[in-house]
């Protein structure tokens, strides 16, 4: 566990040693393991995970309102322990792209290109059934202000 825009002021860190996306799983798991069933059992718990953070917000109208046609990035960071559990670490709603370094600076443009499909082309079925941007649809409800008094957001 690590905290990379702390580790890079040290001048011995090393970039491929500290910054790892789900995928480098594979390298850390036993041989005689399915490394793709673990694999897609992280990321459905992942998903899982994701998909109950937002549900606990839907009714938080100052923290989290999805509305159609607008989107907003935020950056989740998980830890996976030797069990395979997956524990959420924090939630960033504007994420600082550049501590990602250059290791995933592929990952970041595949994103930005993926949800530029999404929410620019609105090619939602094409992107999520796309090889190339791997989303997952994990939470799928549009904000609703009808259970406020009056039926709206009102200023007090």
């Amino acid at each position: 566990l690590t905290n990379t825009a702390r580790s890079v002021e040290d001048i011995n860190f090393d970039e491929s040693k500290f910054v790892k996306n789900l995928n480098d799983l594979r390298d850390y798991l036993p041989a005689h393991d399915d490394k793709e069933v673990i694999l897609q059992d992280i990321r459905s718990k992942i998903n899982a995970i994701t998909c109950e953070l937002f549900t606990a917000y839907e009714n938080e109208y100052t923290i989290f309102a999805p509305m159609p046609g607008c989107f907003e990035v935020y950056g989740l960071d998980f830890m996976v322990d030797t069990t395979h559990n997956v524990s959420l670490l924090e939630v960033n709603p504007g994420p600082d792209f550049k501590q990602t370094g250059d290791r995933l600076k592929n990952l970041i443009v595949q994103l930005w290109e993926g949800t530029c499909a999404l929410v620019i082309d609105n090619t939602i079925n094409e992107t999520l059934n796309s090889q190339k941007h791997e989303f997952t649809k994990v939470y799928d409800k549009e904000a609703s202000t009808s259970k406020l008094r009056g039926g709206g957001m009102k200023m007090q």
